[in-house]
């Protein structure tokens, strides 16, 4: 398992925030708060193995919408359907 300030490094190179990764894990049944999250990366708080997964999990749906809100804006923008016509 890799180390608080790991976490934080990957989630910044993700570009999204403490508070992105909270409100998506808000969405699901795993919900840890951006203090938490926090507390966690900045080594405060000890981390287990579920908290760790919750995290991952929680980065990777924060990029995901990220992601995926700046396509379809971007698509919208340029008169692009999301089937690219």
């Amino acid at each position: 398992m890799i180390s608080g300030t790991e976490i934080k490094e990957f989630r910044n190179l993700r570009g999204v925030s403490l508070r992105d990764v909270a409100k998506a894990l808000k969405d699901t049944d795993k919900s840890l708060s951006a203090q938490f999250i926090g507390q966690i990366e900045n080594e405060q708080k000890s981390m287990n193995e579920d908290n760790y997964k919750k995290i991952i999990l929680g980065i990777n749906l924060a990029f995901a919408k990220k992601t995926l809100g700046n396509k379809t804006e971007d698509n919208e923008d340029s008169g692009v359907n999301e089937d690219g016509e």
